[in-house]
């Protein structure tokens, strides 16, 4: 069923004015990163996606063959278990938590610590961190269309994202 979500990934990319192929961006665009469930067939989404994985998984012999087979060494790399990952995530431009559930999101925490902008799902634990009105991150109801429309608002203003950077710098500092 996700790879169902899959053309909502060129929406986003579309509707962000984004280049819709990895290969077409440029230094200053956003890093696209997937993961989750799509991680498991990543083939479709590959000439889109610069995608880092992070971790250890029974998948990663057939996954580092899938990147060595479609050539895409120079924007995909199996880290493998990193502890902590804080060097990966502070490449990223953007922290997207998509739980359905945490007790206390430590993920979120380190976003913070990091200064990224952050979009989480509303859950235990993450309004706690955030505020309930998303004072230190943006809140996404749970489902696709909230999530999405948070993702466009961050990619497209620019203004937006620098905004919740400076609040999770300073809320990093309390």
């Amino acid at each position: 069923q996700y790879e169902m979500c899959y053309t909502n990934i060129l929406q986003i990319l579309d509707l962000s004015q984004i280049a819709i192929y990895s290969k077409d961006r440029k230094e200053e665009d956003p890093i696209v990163i997937g993961g989750g469930p799509c991680t498991y067939n990543p083939e479709p989404i590959a000439d889109f996606v610069d995608l880092f994985f992070i971790g250890e998984g029974e998948e990663r012999e057939n996954l580092q063959h899938l990147i060595n087979s479609l050539d895409l060494g120079d924007c995909v790399s199996l880290l493998g278990f990193k502890n902590p990952p804080y060097e990966e995530m502070a490449k990223a431009d953007l922290f997207v938590s998509t739980s359905l559930t945490e007790g206390y999101p430590v993920n979120i925490c380190e976003a913070i610590c990091l200064g990224l902008p952050i979009i989480a799902t509303r859950c235990t634990g993450t309004t706690e961190i955030l505020g309930e009105n998303g004072e230190y991150g943006m809140i996404a109801e749970q489902n696709e269309d909230s999530i999405f429309e948070c993702i466009k608002s961050m990619i497209i203003d620019g203004n937006l994202l620098e905004s919740y950077k400076q609040k999770t710098i300073s809320a990093s500092q309390r």
